[in-house]
């Protein structure tokens, strides 16, 4: 059985934490369901701010594992996958917006800039 590198390891540990973080960012984002979270611009802004800060986070954590070696097609495969799904959660928590509050609501919570 081959084994890793210390430098494999780090990486593995870091694209692990990136990817989990990304599940929460998601998570933020896809329990906002009911239509009086929907309707609620401040409950959409701290959705949208929490969410973008967790999945900055998760980036952070990526780019340290990039920093480690090269990456496998199969951690990049995952990496990648990782990315999606939260892009599908951004996309459907958009879509929820538009359904429920308007083109007025999502143009709101779109023009809220989200604190670095």
């Amino acid at each position: 059985m081959p084994t890793k590198t210390y430098a494999e390891m780090r990486q593995a540990a870091y694209f692990k934490a990136a990817r989990e973080l990304r599940k929460v960012a998601a998570l933020v984002l896809d329990d906002i369901q009911n239509e009086t979270e929907l309707r609620s611009i401040r409950t959409l802004e701290w959705a949208k701010m929490f969410a973008a800060r967790v999945a900055r986070q998760a980036q952070a954590q990526e780019d340290l594992g990039h920093e480690q070696c090269v990456a496998s097609a199969h951690a990049e495969a995952a990496n990648r996958r990782s990315h999606e799904a939260y892009s599908n959660a951004v996309t459907a928590f958009q879509w929820r917006v538009l359904e429920t509050g308007g083109a007025t609501v999502l143009a709101a919570v779109n023009a809220y800039k989200t604190p670095a």
